[in-house]
């Protein structure tokens, strides 16, 4: 049974209504910077956990049970970046885990990763972890037209069932959010006003499916009347998939919300490493078009990277060391430092 939504957390709501900013412009999602990890293990007949939910930089929630594991921001405070790992045992029975999430505006990813060691004691041990950003992008048209403007968003990663039984997996989100007094972004293929989630969900066999809420089920490999939606396996626990649409920007000034998330549910000794994605882009501007950002950061330290969506495979990872994944850090790049 694929049963991949995380226990520990409910994630924040991604749509909020449009209200107008200082600057004129229409916020339909305010800046966000949502990062989330816990780790469990038993300990005889308990469950020892941690836990560490930090938003924009700041971190709303932290704990840890039992003993044996820790909750913290790698390095100090840094937005953006959360770990968490856990020891236990039940008799003889060694069990760790351990759950890291980054993400970063400036760059558009989300990064996470679960690692837990031991045999499926009930599905303890187990790791989740949580990335979310969230920004009101504000486009201006010069040219007295539409202009057609694609965007989209890529993941991949690796899962491993240590044990063959606990089933691990995740899911992915793209939210987009326009209204119609703020400018009206259409979907270029149905021409109906932009306002969609597209989900992804996959475990060690890959990709499995595609939803929107407005038109449910997109067949892989194909596209509905909004999105485009493409996902594989390689048949060893690899994952790979993305999701994109085009868009008709009017002429003018519109906003645009736009929103992506990336979560893990590994239990069982199981592995999700899914360290360098997923990835979020425009394709390139045409003449007559620019936009900013409500954060002011937004895809602003993309660098020189490929513009195609294939991450950098040492953008961002876990150094493992000691007892399996005793001692595990997370290693970072740049993440967003400021939020307007």
């Amino acid at each position: 049974m694929r049963s991949l939504g995380l226990k520990f957390v409910a994630t924040l709501a991604l749509i909020t209504p449009a209200v107008a900013s200082a600057q004129g412009h229409y916020v339909v999602y305010g800046p966000t910077v949502d990062v989330f990890a816990a780790a469990s293990a038993h300990q005889g007949p308990n469950v020892a956990g941690s836990a560490i939910h930090q938003v924009n930089g700041n971190v709303i929630d932290s704990w840890t049970s039992g003993g044996g594991g820790n909750a913290h921001t790698p390095n100090g405070t840094i937005d953006g970046s959360v770990y968490a790992y856990q020891n236990g045992g039940n008799g003889n029975v060694s069990l760790y885990s351990e759950a890291g999430a980054s993400a970063s505006l400036a760059q558009g990813k989300l990064h996470g990763y679960v690692g837990a060691t031991g045999p499926n004691n009930f599905g303890s041990p187990a790791g989740f972890s949580e990335s979310r950003i969230a920004d009101t992008v504000y486009f201006n048209n010069t040219t007295g037209g539409d202009l057609s403007l694609s965007l989209f968003m890529s993941f991949d990663g690796h899962i491993t069932d240590v044990n063959g039984d606990a089933n691990p997996g995740g899911s992915v989100r793209l939210a987009l959010s326009g209204c119609g007094s703020c400018g009206n972004i259409r979907f270029a293929n149905s021409g109906t006003g932009v306002g969609d989630v597209i989900s992804g969900l996959f475990d060690e066999a890959g990709t499995y499916m595609f939803t929107t809420q407005a038109t449910g089920a997109v067949p892989l490999g194909q596209s509905d009347r909004w999105f485009t939606a493409l996902g594989a396996g390689d048949g060893n626990g690899g994952v790979d998939g993305w999701m994109g649409t085009t868009l008709l920007i009017p002429t003018g000034e519109s906003s645009l919300g736009i929103g992506s998330y990336l979560g893990l549910d590994c239990r069982g000794g199981s592995i999700c490493d899914f360290g360098h994605t997923s990835l979020f882009r425009f394709d390139a501007l045409p003449n007559g078009l620019s936009w900013t950002s409500e954060s002011g950061v937004f895809l602003t330290d993309i660098g020189a990277g490929n513009p195609g969506g294939v991450p950098e495979p040492a953008a961002w990872g876990m150094m493992i060391g000691g007892f399996a994944f005793a001692g595990g850090m997370l290693r970072r790049r740049k993440v967003v430092t400021a939020l307007a």
